[in-house]
């Protein structure tokens, strides 16, 4: 839950009206379809030019398009590909 802490934290001080369809959510074990996963990776990877940086900042702003729900499914996804290339 990486992602969703980042995002959500109060260290971060993103203020509610950031966030679309902000909805109370539940830890939750789904994964993020894999196409959407990388739909998402795919066009900040595009729109970064190789600047991890402003990736970074891009996958955030894509991130906080989505409601909370998904945001967790998107860290699931994330977290089960590196586990994946850890073992």
């Amino acid at each position: 839950m990486w992602i969703f802490r980042k995002l959500f934290s109060k260290k971060k001080g993103l203020v509610k009206s950031q966030i679309h369809n902000q909805k109370e959510v539940q830890d939750s074990i789904e994964l993020m379809d894999e196409d959407m996963f990388w739909n998402i990776i795919g066009t900040t990877l595009s729109t970064s030019n190789g600047d991890h940086v402003k990736q970074q900042n891009d996958l955030q702003n894509e991130l906080l398009q989505l409601e909370a729900i998904d945001i967790l499914k998107f860290d699931n996804r994330f977290r089960s590909y590196r586990g994946a290339a850890y073992n």
